[in-house]
């Protein structure tokens, strides 16, 4: 259980530094209703395939930041017109990824603390 409290406290220590002040920073239980209501959404998980295939929020899309060339050219393929909700493991990547996307023009949410923070507090994933 420590262990646990350790990880959320680091993920949402690295996070602070990535803090929005547009109110796109989510926690998981705000993130996952924001996510379910908006009919322009769409999920994107920007870790790795490994990480991915350990468990994912369900209906997730991959796009692998670490795949430097790859995931810019996935981002310029995406909508313009939807609302990109993003996550990582910790939070630390997905801000990188969202300040990118942002900058593109893109429309971005991002889950405080990622899928850390995700799973400590008991929301669902799929494997």
């Amino acid at each position: 259980m420590n262990r646990n409290i350790f990880a959320l406290l680091t993920a949402m220590g690295l996070q602070a530094g990535c803090a929005s002040s547009d109110g796109s920073l989510l926690t998981p239980k705000d993130f996952q209703a924001a996510y379910q209501n908006d009919p322009d959404s769409y999920l994107l998980d920007v870790r790795t395939p490994g990480e991915y295939v350990s468990g994912h929020i369900e209906g997730a899309e991959l796009l692998d930041f670490n795949s430097g060339t790859a995931f810019q050219k996935g981002i310029s393929a995406l909508d313009k017109d939807k609302t990109y909700y993003i996550y990582c493991h910790s939070g630390n990547r997905s801000g990188q990824a969202a300040r990118y996307m942002k900058s593109q023009g893109l429309n971005v949410v991002e889950l405080r603390g990622g899928i850390m923070a995700w799973s400590i507090a008991g929301m669902p994933l799929v494997q």
